[in-house]
């Protein structure tokens, strides 16, 4: 069986004044993604505040989740703070449905979600 290329595509930048990474997620979050999670997984986000783009991603299938899901309970293990944005209404849905709003948690516990436009 020969490695398939990731077909998830995430461009890192940082806000200096708010102390926050801002990641843009693009394409498909499957199988592939640990290829594109690795990186941030060896290496979490310097900054405590980590806001997750979702607007490029096209979609999300059980086993992108299982590689989304094992970030996030590193970064959470790690203190990061963590923000969903963009989510579309079949992905607001999927992380309900899923138990992921969880580690999205603002300070004061309510879901630090934050809908696309339109959806």
């Amino acid at each position: 069986m020969t490695d398939s290329p990731t077909t998830l595509h995430i461009d890192a930048t940082r806000d200096e004044a708010t102390r926050t990474t801002l990641l843009r997620l693009s394409g498909e979050i499957d199988v592939s993604a640990a290829a594109a999670f690795e990186p941030l997984h060896r290496q979490p986000p310097a900054d405590r505040q980590v806001v997750l783009d979702f607007a490029g991603v096209a979609r999300i299938n059980s086993m992108g989740l299982a590689q989304l899901l094992r970030l996030l309970e590193h970064w959470r293990a790690q203190g990061l703070l963590l923000e969903a944005r963009s989510l579309n209404r079949t992905l607001s849905m999927l992380f309900k449905m899923t138990g992921l709003m969880r580690y999205f948690a603002g300070p004061d516990g309510a879901a630090a979600i934050v809908a696309a436009a339109g959806s």
